[in-house]
């Protein structure tokens, strides 16, 4: 079970936290958490960090700054593009995240960062045959529409597993689009990522 620390937690709650088995990157996160609150007072950038990896923590994705890419991915959902440049979806997870009011580029920051990860990081679920909005809608495959996942112009078929790589270009789109529509969607993904790869790797 995972368990995560809200602003609201009794000393009896901390002392009920089993950590999972993680990094001691991970855990020193979790212990400083724990630590800090029965002392009388937290860190709320250090809850955060703690929520984050209990909630989106993959033993397949490697630690935090083992990566810096970014890939540019747009998302549709029966033709209303969701603006990912809303606070709400700005750096909810160290591992993956849309930062500085952008919502075109996904920033990972760490190895082996997949899409249902990160849709996970921002509280939304992505399948091989739906995709759930942040405030908990479902669409999935049916008579209403299709989930189709584009990577550089071609189909996937399990988007959950598919790795992000540097300067992917991904489209997501849910609805009941033709062939001349989905081209039209392909076309309004832009080539922003280039302008970030490897700025921050070799700063002057």
């Amino acid at each position: 079970m995972r368990t995560f620390v809200s602003g609201d937690v009794s000393l009896r709650g901390v002392k009920n936290i089993v950590p999972l088995p993680m990094s001691s990157q991970r855990s020193w996160q979790l212990d400083s958490v724990s630590h800090g609150l029965a002392s009388g007072s937290f860190s709320i950038a250090l809850i955060w960090r703690a929520r984050d990896d209990q909630i989106f923590a993959d033993d397949r994705i490697g630690l935090v700054n083992s990566a810096h890419d970014h890939a540019d991915m747009i998302v549709y959902v029966n033709g209303e593009r969701i603006n990912f440049s809303q606070e709400q979806f700005q750096v909810r997870s160290t591992y993956v995240h849309f930062e500085g009011g952008d919502g075109d580029v996904v920033h990972t920051h760490a190895t082996n960062v997949n899409l249902g990860f990160t849709f996970q990081a921002l509280g939304m679920r992505i399948t091989s045959t739906s995709i759930s909005t942040q405030d908990g809608q479902l669409y999935e495959n049916g008579a209403a529409g299709e989930l189709k996942v584009f990577v550089n112009g071609v189909r996937i078929e399990d988007p959950p597993n598919y790795i992000i790589q540097a300067l992917d270009k991904i489209l997501i789109s849910y609805g009941d689009e033709n062939e001349a529509e989905l081209q039209a969607l392909l076309e309004t993904v832009p080539d922003s990522a280039r302008n970030l790869q490897g700025v921050f790797d070799n700063p002057p």
